[in-house]
């Protein structure tokens, strides 16, 4: 079994790195530093897990779960009771105001979910799930990749589920396209997961249940070919929702008039909130990093760190060339080690997120948790939680256009009133090993079960009407 697991883990990682392409690996510079970079990251999550296990096992038995989750942050629970004890910091928390008044409506509409949203998992074939099963074990190197299998498990086995497909309000897929490109390899991902996805609606698509599964059926797909997995399937596109990573909506560019994005409508689909370690929020907390007193001080006004990916990268790589701002990081290098990944973060008052050659990145998620405030520089981004929470509240949005006036931007933001917010809802951000009130899969839930109730009222609406010619039906983009 060791040894099957060591070859898996080497398969694994080969296809990791050549996740660009959807192809076989060839040894570049590039794909060897993504190799280190992975395998350094694994590395500090294993240790710190054993360390975990070991030495931390009495300090998370003598936590008080309802006041503490299991990294040491402030559980939404106790979030809820101070908003009705404290009416200015229930009205001020950064809720949607489109959606809720205040935060005490937020905690009672997630305290009703497990009454409100009952989830009928529909089947696996027996060589899929076992594919599932084995392929799962293998580490996928990716924060990111992982929502895959915490959404799966606790969607087909978690507090929302019924065994009983009359009592359900919503139908989920268990597919995992990313451990179907990776047990597909070395044939191209995209094609893959493709197949996998027509493979698995041929195989309901003449049940008598499918067909009323219409605008209640849910997915899951972290990889960045987002909902390109469904484009062999028009209408099972159009009456599902999918919780995606690559959630940039489709849209018509100002310029050009040329459409743009992923077949992703915000009537219908969730963005996710992308990444799923257990490691990095846990050292968020032994980096004080939401105390008076952190392990670093914020010196820094701005950093990023990623690849030269986009003609909207080269924009603001060209600006930080031009201005030399000694307080900006700024890099293009796409590399940095665990510890100094952490230290950037933890040691930056802002931390860019920028599209490159798709809107999702881990960082974006990972710098909330440690305290960095987001800048959005990405159009159309359907931004994780965006549903519950106003992102403008801890957050500074600056459109693509406006590039050019990032750092005037940032020096004219009000940073201790955008991190005081942030500080509220980081841990809203976070999976845990087993969901808890309040958390990521909590948010994720209340978000599909909303787009389902209102889909499911009017499931004849095209959402894509006014690209149905441009979307590439059954082409390979």
């Amino acid at each position: 079994m060791s040894c099957a697991f060591v070859v898996l883990t080497l398969i694994a990682h080969v296809a990791w790195i050549s996740r660009g392409t959807g192809t076989g690996w060839t040894p570049s510079k590039k794909n060897i530093a993504h190799a280190r970079s992975g395998l350094e990251w694994h590395a500090a999550a294993s240790a710190h897990a054993a360390k975990r296990v070991g030495f931390g096992f009495l300090s998370i038995w003598s936590r008080d779960a309802k006041k503490t989750d299991e990294y040491g942050y402030e559980t939404f629970t106790m979030r809820c009771e101070r908003a009705v004890e404290d009416a200015e910091y229930d009205r001020e928390f950064p809720v949607n105001k489109g959606r809720f008044r205040n935060l005490r409506e937020l905690c009672d509409d997630a305290a009703a979910l497990e009454s409100s949203f009952k989830v009928f998992s529909l089947g696996l074939s027996p060589l899929a799930r076992a594919r599932y099963a084995l392929i799962s074990w293998i580490p996928t190197f990716n924060r990111g990749y992982d929502v895959e299998k915490e959404l799966v498990r606790w969607f087909t086995r978690g507090p929302f589920t019924t065994q009983d497909p009359s009592k359900a309000t919503a139908f989920f897929m268990p597919i995992m396209p990313y451990l179907d490109r990776v047990a597909g390899f070395p044939k191209n991902g995209r094609e893959i997961m493709r197949k996998r996805f027509n493979m698995f609606v041929r195989s309901h698509e003449r049940t008598k249940l499918w067909k009323k599964t219409d605008c209640k059926r849910f997915a899951s797909v972290v990889h960045d070919y987002g909902t390109n997995i469904a484009l062999d399937q028009p209408e099972v596109m159009k009456t599902t929702t999918f919780i995606s990573s690559n959630a940039e909506w489709i849209a018509r560019d100002a310029e050009t008039n040329a459409m743009r994005g992923e077949p992703y409508s915000t009537e219908k689909d969730v963005g996710s909130v992308c990444s799923a370690s257990y490691y990095l929020p846990a050292k968020a907390i032994e980096y004080r990093v939401f105390e008076p007193k952190p392990l670093y001080e914020r010196r820094t006004l701005v950093s990023f760190n990623g690849g030269l990916s986009s003609s909207l990268r080269a924009r603001v790589a060209a600006i930080v060339d031009e201005q030399n701002d000694p307080d900006v990081d700024i890099a293009f290098t796409g590399h940095v080690s665990t510890s100094g990944y952490m230290k950037i973060l933890s040691s930056s008052k802002f931390c860019l997120h920028m599209k490159g050659t798709r809107v999702v990145s881990p960082r974006l998620v990972e710098g909330i948790w440690f305290g960095c405030v987001p800048v959005i520089l990405a159009d159309n981004y359907d931004l994780p939680l965006s549903h519950i929470l106003d992102w403008s509240k801890f957050a500074v949005i600056i459109p693509e256009a406006d590039a050019a006036q990032l750092f005037t931007r940032l020096r004219a933001a009000n940073w201790p009133e955008l991190y005081a917010n942030l500080r509220k809802v980081a841990p809203m951000f976070l999976y845990h090993r087993r969901p808890i009130f309040g958390d990521a899969f909590y948010g994720t839930a209340l978000a599909v079960r909303d787009r389902i109730a209102i889909r499911s009222r009017d499931c004849a609406a095209d959402v894509f009407a006014d690209f149905d010619s441009e979307i590439p039906w059954g082409a390979h983009p």
